[in-house]
C-alpha cells in the first residue's frame, strides 16, 4: 500500500507526544493503517537519566530516522483489500527536530544536511509544526522552559522555510488539536472521505496555517476565532 509519513515537530511541551497518540487511534477509528514511532530523544534520557550530548545526538537522529523507516516498511507489505488505501507513519518526531536541537543548544549546525536529505527521501511526508498556545508544562530532566520552547519553535520555522519543506501549524486544545491536524493529514493527502462534513459555522480548518513566518499572527488568528464562537459552543 502507498504510505505516508506525518512528522509531527515543535518546541518542548507543545504536545507532540499527546497528538501522535490521538491521530493513530483517530486513524484506527476510521479503519485507517496506521505505525506510531515514539520520540527516541524521551526513551533515551529515561534510560541514560541526562540530556545527550553534542557527540550523541547523531546517533539519536540515526536511531529515529531507523525506527521510522521500519514503520514505513511495516506498513507497504501489509495486505490490504483496498487498493485505494493510503497507510499513515505517525512520528514524534524526526531527525530534523534532532537538528534544531543541536543547533539551539550546542550552536552546532552539522546536522541539518543530513536531516534534509532524511525529510525528502522516501515516501510523501506531511509535516505539522504545533503551535505555541498550549500551558507550558515542567517534566524532569525532559524539558528547560518557555524560553527553550518558543527559541527551539523559531529555529524550526527558519529551517524549514529556508530549505523550502512545508508545513502546516497546529492549534487547538485536546480533541480540537486532533481535529485541526487529522483535517490538516486528510486536506494534505486528498483523502476528503477521511473528513466528516460540518456546517459552516462549525468548521475548524482555519485553525491551521500553513507556512505562516509569524507565530503571534498565528495565534491571534486562532484565539479570534475562538473569541467568535457562539457561548456553550463545544
Amino acid at each position: 500500500m502507498d504510505v505516508a509519513v506525518i512528522a509531527l515537530l515543535g518546541g518542548e511541551s507543545t504536545g507532540k507526544s499527546a497528538l501522535a497518540s490521538a491521530l493513530r487511534d483517530t486513524a484506527h477509528a476510521q479503519h485507517v493503517p496506521a505505525r506510531l514511532v515514539t520520540e527516541t530523544l524521551r526513551g533515551w534520557v529515561d534510560q541514560h537519566q541526562r540530556t545527550p550530548l553534542v557527540h550523541e545526538q547523531a546517533l539519536i537522529a540515526d536511531a529515529q530516522q531507523a525506527a521510522i523507516e521500519i514503520a514505513v516498511r511495516q506498513l507497504e507489505s501489509h495486505p490490504s483489500p483496498n487498493m485505494n488505501t493510503v497507510g499513515l507513519v505517525i512520528t514524534d518526531t524526526t531527525p530534523f527536530q534532532t537538528a534544531a536541537y543541536s543547533a539551539y543548544y550546542f550552536g552546532d549546525g552539522s546536522r541539518w544536511g543530513t536531516a534534509v536529505e532524511a525529510e525528502r527521501a522516501g515516501p510523501m511526508r506531511v509535516r505539522l509544526l504545533m503551535g505555541l498556545d498550549l500551558t507550558w508544562v515542567a517534566d524532569d530532566g525532559q524539558r528547560d522552559g518557555v524560553n527553550a520552547q518558543s527559541a527551539v519553535d523559531a529555529v524550526l520555522r527558519e529551517q524549514l522555510q529556508l530549505h523550502s519543506l512545508p508545513f502546516q501549524v497546529i492549534y487547538g486544545r485536546g480533541p480540537s488539536r486532533a481535529q485541526a491536524a487529522w483535517a490538516a493529514i486528510a486536506n494534505a493527502l486528498g483523502r476528503e472521505d477521511w473528513l466528516t462534513p460540518q456546517p459552516e459555522s462549525q468548521r475548524r480548518s482555519d485553525w491551521v496555517c500553513q507556512d505562516c513566518s509569524d507565530p503571534d499572527c498565528e495565534l491571534r488568528l486562532f484565539t479570534g476565532l475562538l473569541a467568535r464562537r457562539p457561548q456553550g459552543a463545544g
